[in-house]
């Protein structure tokens, strides 16, 4: 590290001081939580199973935004626009579904992993399988967290602080209470770090548009032919086809399928409280977009003139546009560190739980106690911290080019599809052949790379003036869900050591009949094919040209179909649907 000088800081005094006294309190107050003592697995790893509503909302949230959509989605925003979006306003199918369907089978068989889960249906083998490959997908994440993380830092201090260090540095925060907390800590020190994400986004937001050097917030975001979600079928890197086909895939596994994610909702004290907390943090992540990307879009505007790399839009943003000696710009970077150490903590979390319930204790099935189990989570928390600092250090590098946010998606969806093709088929089918299975799960990678190079083929000459010069991931996920999706239902099990557990099955079909029968939810069937027609409009492209007389006829179906006036759980899926359809239909 070189000599440090403030003056070759894009920060002051004022700045270090707040962004200081923002990460040493968060930091005491994660030590503080860890006071509790965690006898059993389920306290370290479940946190008791007694987290309120208000506390699956802001985990959720707080592990999902990342420095990946803060900083990573700016530079989205600035580079291809408001079509980044999808990848925000694509969740809430995703979030209902996880609230409606799979959440009520998952608790009411007690799981603590969804390696269980999956177990319970396709045998051991393919546990083992999930688990290793979500603590590969977790550690992709982990590396790029930390990457993005140390690179802002390093660009505010012009080079003050080195990459390495800073690296290392919040590798340590995580560390200092997730080691010993447990999911408990992790919860509550997230649901703190929420409102300063938050916080920090919007500052940036006001001063952005207060510049003067872009249009108004409000003009900016009632244009939508600025702000407009589709983009071309052949677009190299979000194309709209295959973000209404690929991406929403990519949803359903990340909120359904997804440890670290759904970890949350299995913790919370009821299903009503979990249901609760994932609609409010649904409402969150709505609002999401219209921070980071329509404020990347005005960045855009602003530095029309300039050579600038998406990854560095949001620290320019920072330093051009954000007063100085008022300590703003500390409690944004403090804001984006939150971000980090919210989304990594949990990561290293369900890593543990995964490598402790699903490998650790297979290995000793009748010699493993709970104090071991805990410690067990507690070393591999060191192990996979250590593994992600080395991979962001040796494999990221502080000017690295191009969208951030987009390659780590790219990257993570070579292993999802195989996964949430076996999860949608062991709901679906009642004898799914575990070999199959297996199969489907570890071929799946390969299965992605085989795709992109048979593309290249000249047999589709034809199609690249349509889809593109090369293959699009998000088209890959589709093709490779598809094929995966085929196999399983084409080779059903043989015999009955191959099924899966009858009585998971027989679990899930009377939650189904319940959810089926239940007036309250009987709408859901009715918003199916309302939502069928709508995609249906959006990919023949026949949307009105005045987009308000089109979109709040929708928004107004969609909240009557939900009667809000019944109960408060109605009045939330209600409104949300309600904007949800509108800026659908709005932006399109």
């Amino acid at each position: 590290m070189g000599d440090f000088s403030l003056k070759e800081a894009s920060l002051d005094i004022l700045d270090f001081i707040v962004f200081g006294a923002i990460i040493l309190g968060i930091s005491f107050t994660g030590l503080y939580f860890t006071r509790s003592e965690k006898n059993t697995s389920s306290d370290y790893f479940l946190a008791g199973k007694k987290i309120r509503w208000w506390g699956v909302a802001g985990s959720l949230f707080a592990t999902n935004i990342s420095s990946n959509q803060l900083v990573g989605m700016l530079g989205v925003g600035f580079s291809i626009g408001f079509a980044q979006s999808l990848y925000e306003f694509g969740s809430i199918p995703a979030l209902l579904i996880l609230a409606y369907f799979l959440l009520p089978a998952y608790r009411k068989l007690g799981v603590t992993t969804l390696s269980q889960y999956l177990e319970n249906k396709f045998g051991r083998m393919s546990s083992v399988a999930y688990s290793i490959i979500s603590i590969l997908l977790i550690l992709i994440q982990m590396t790029a967290a930390f990457y993005i993380g140390a690179r802002t830092t390093t660009y505010l201090l012009d080079g003050a602080v080195t990459y390495e260090l800073v690296v290392l540095l919040m590798a340590f925060i995580v560390f200092a209470y997730t080691y010993k907390g447990g999911l408990e800590s992790v919860i509550l020190t997230d649901v703190i770090q929420s409102f300063f994400l938050i916080g920090s986004a919007l500052l940036l937001t006001f001063f952005t548009f207060s510049s003067g050097k872009t249009d108004s917030f409000f003009s900016l975001i009632v244009n939508h032919d600025k702000l407009h979600i589709s983009l071309p079928a052949d677009h190299p890197q979000l194309p709209f086809p295959g973000a209404m086909t690929g991406l929403f895939l990519l949803h359903l596994f990340y909120w359904t399928s997804n440890q670290y994610i759904v970890q949350r909702s299995l913790a919370a004290i009821s299903l009503e409280e979990a249901r609760t907390g994932i609609f409010i943090a649904s409402f969150l992540k709505i609002l999401i977009p219209f921070i980071t990307i329509v404020t990347g879009i005005a960045a855009s505007q602003i530095f029309l003139s300039q050579e600038l790399l998406p990854d560095d839009t949001f620290s320019k943003l920072l330093t051009e546009v954000v007063p100085s000696h008022y300590g703003f710009k500390g409690f944004i970077l403090a804001g984006v560190f939150c971000a980090i150490v919210s989304s990594l903590d949990s990561m290293v979390n369900s890593a543990a739980t995964l490598f402790s319930i699903d490998l650790y204790a297979k290995l000793h099935p009748k010699k493993t106690t709970e104090t071991q189990l805990i410690q067990a989570g507690q070393y591999f928390t060191i192990f996979i911290l250590a593994l992600s600092i080395l991979f962001a250090i040796t494999l990221y590098t502080p000017d690295s080019k191009g969208n951030f946010f987009i390659r780590v998606s790219d990257q993570s969806s070579y292993l999802t599809p195989g996964i949430l093709a076996v999860f949608l088929t062991g709901i679906l089918w009642r004898t799914p052949s575990k070999t199959i299975a297996i199969i489907v799960i570890l071929l799946s990678p390969f299965l992605s790379i085989a795709l992109e190079k048979f593309y290249l083929l000249n047999l589709f000459d034809k199609a690249r003036p349509i889809f593109g010069v090369k293959l699009n991931f998000l088209y890959r996920v589709l093709l490779c869900f598809s094929i995966s999706f085929v196999l399983l239902a084409l080779f059903p099990a043989k015999s009955k050591e191959d099924q899966h557990s009858k009585k998971d099955t027989k679990d899930f079909l009377i939650n189904l009949k319940n959810y089926i029968s239940n007036r309250t939810t009987k709408q859901w069937f009715i918003i199916v094919p309302i939502f069928v027609a709508l995609a249906s409009i959006f990919i023949l492209g026949e949307v009105s040209a005045n987009r308000i007389e089109t979109a709040l006829p929708i928004a107004i179906l969609f909240l009557l179909i939900n009667r809000p006036w019944r109960s408060i759980e109605k009045s939330l899926v209600g409104c949300l649907m309600a904007l949800f359809s509108f800026i659908l239909v709005y932006y399109y």
